[in-house]
């Protein structure tokens, strides 16, 4: 009886644990100093109300996880104690995937709900506090067209192609700053239906559509002989294939550079003058460079530069188990922006000069 009796105890302090674990495990980047001087005040009290209701929210799925503990608790116990060794090991596996299912949960439990309440104030404040003339938007994306029109990562042909495709976008960035129309958004497109889906890009796009056209096509694309790829996930985007383009190959008188990118264009000349150092300093920190990996291609075709990068600062879907106004993961998606307004200012600066 007394086991009757003790096992739902347990079950509730293993729930009460078993809640507070990832928490537990956050606690240094947690701890870390809440320096918020390079954000908008207005962005840190929308930050700091959303980690309000995050609380909110945890506390009652602390309350829940205790209570399915309790109850699983004493009544595997009262069951587990009925069964012979051969039943004994089956209901074991059972309790792991018990235990199984409850992790996810408490990992991978994304608040929809709570993301869009708040996501498009908070990211909407974030986009206007870097620059007022950007907007953002929670449920658009770049368009069909454009990324069709980029000659990137094969795009245009599987659009035109048969294959059934899955195109997906959100956090849709746009606005005019001096004279350019930009647009950005994170995108995912696969093609193929059922156990032939092939990922064909994931990451963020940029389109800037440019008051003058650009001399010829343009591609900045990664230098396959130096870099090490993305061998997981990503294996389908990142192969030499997919970044093919037709168009000479031309050489770069930076060692640095070239390591990191291969470079095609129709007009040999107006290639060269337009990747100045300050454009192509700023493709290189746009590659991030970690672990050799490239993350970025780039095309100038008639006004347009498009840019696609295969990891994405801008997502924002927060976790139940992570604070949500910790300012290192905030000033990410502000580097981001920033490398991309810089970008446009120098691709601008280089047009000007090639006059």
């Amino acid at each position: 009886m007394w086991m009757l009796v003790a096992s739902p105890i347990f079950g509730a302090l293993l729930g009460y644990v078993y809640a507070q674990i990832p928490q537990w495990l956050d606690r240094s980047k947690r701890s870390q100093s809440g320096n918020y001087d390079s954000l908008p005040k207005s962005l840190t009290m929308l930050l700091d109300a959303f980690e309000e209701e995050r609380l909110k929210h945890k506390r009652r799925s602390d309350l829940w996880d205790m209570i399915l503990f309790t109850v699983f608790g004493g009544l595997s116990w009262a069951y587990f104690t009925q069964l012979d060794p051969r039943m004994a090991r089956l209901y074991f596996l059972v309790l792991l995937m018990f235990a199984a299912i409850m992790w996810i949960k408490s990992r991978f439990f994304r608040l929809k709900n709570f993301t869009v309440e708040y996501k498009q104030e908070v990211l909407g404040g974030l986009i206007a506090g870097l620059d007022y003339r950007l907007e953002y938007a929670r449920n658009q994306r770049v368009p069909n067209q454009e990324l069709a029109n980029s000659g990137l990562f094969g795009i245009a042909d599987v659009m035109d192609g048969k294959t059934p495709l899955t195109l997906e976008g959100e956090d849709y960035i746009h606005g005019e700053i001096d004279g350019i129309n930009l647009q950005i958004s994170d995108l995912e497109l696969y093609k193929g239906e059922g156990e032939q889906v092939r990922l064909v890009f994931t990451g963020t796009f940029l389109v800037a559509e440019f008051p003058k056209p650009f001399a010829g096509d343009i591609y900045v694309m990664p230098d396959f002989s130096e870099v090490h790829l993305l061998q997981d996930m990503l294996h389908q985007v990142a192969n030499k294939k997919t970044y093919k383009v037709e168009a000479p190959q031309v050489a770069i008188d930076d060692a640095d550079f070239e390591k990191v990118y291969e470079v095609y264009g129709s007009d040999i000349s107006a290639t060269e003058a337009l990747l100045t150092s300050g454009v192509r300093a700023q493709l290189m920190a746009l590659d991030g460079k970690s672990d050799d990996t490239v993350q970025v291609a780039c095309s100038f075709r008639g006004n347009y530069l498009y840019l696609g990068s295969l990891f994405s600062n801008l997502q924002f879907e927060p976790k139940l188990h992570r604070p949500v106004n910790r300012p290192e993961d905030w000033q990410a998606i502000y580097t981001q922006i920033s490398l991309y307004l810089s970008l446009l200012a120098e691709v601008q600066k280089a047009q000007g000069g090639a006059e």
